[in-house]
This record gives structure tokens, sequence and C-alpha cells, in this order.
């Protein structure tokens, strides 16, 4: 069961979900998938909720780092990096 098996009023229901999550998100700056991920696990099986959600974040992730790449700081993402892909190998390993 997928997205495209939803009936009409599951899909608002599912739109009204990320509608409030994506709110919160807006006003805290976090808590998006942390709100979103239960709400459609109640409508949807997990595996599509988290899909779901995780393919929205990296898209709105991605909208901002490029609509605000002038303020990032490059030289602290440099030392970040390393730490972050070993963590990243590690815990797919895990």
């Amino acid at each position: 069961m997928g997205l495209t098996d939803l009936s009409a009023v599951e899909l608002v229901l599912v739109a009204a979900s990320l509608f409030f999550a994506l709110l919160v998100r807006g006003m805290s700056g976090f808590g998006a998938t942390l709100i979103a991920t239960p709400l459609l696990a109640f409508l949807v099986p997990l595996h599509v909720a988290v899909s779901v959600i995780s393919g929205l974040m990296w898209v709105s992730f991605g909208m901002l780092a490029f609509r605000d790449r002038r303020h990032i700081l490059w030289r602290e993402i440099r030392y970040l990096l390393l730490p972050t892909l070993v963590g990243v190998a590690a815990g797919l390993y895990l």
C-alpha cells in the first residue's frame, strides 16, 4: 500500500498532516519529521511515511541551502564533514 492507493479523504488527511508538521517546522525551525512521521503512520505503512517525509525534507533542506548558500560558513562545514561521514558509515554498518 502506498500513497496512490489512498482515497480522496485519506489524501486530504495526509496533506493536512504534512501541512501541520511543516507549519511547526516553520515556527520552530525543526520538528517536522517528529510530527509528520507518526501522523502519517496512522494512514500509510511506516516505511511509506518515512520515505515520504524524508524525501520532502531533502527537497526542503536543499532549497534552503541553495537559497542561503552565501551565508554558509564553508570552513566550519569542512571540519564537520569527516566526522559526519564516519558517523553515517557507522550507522549504515550497524
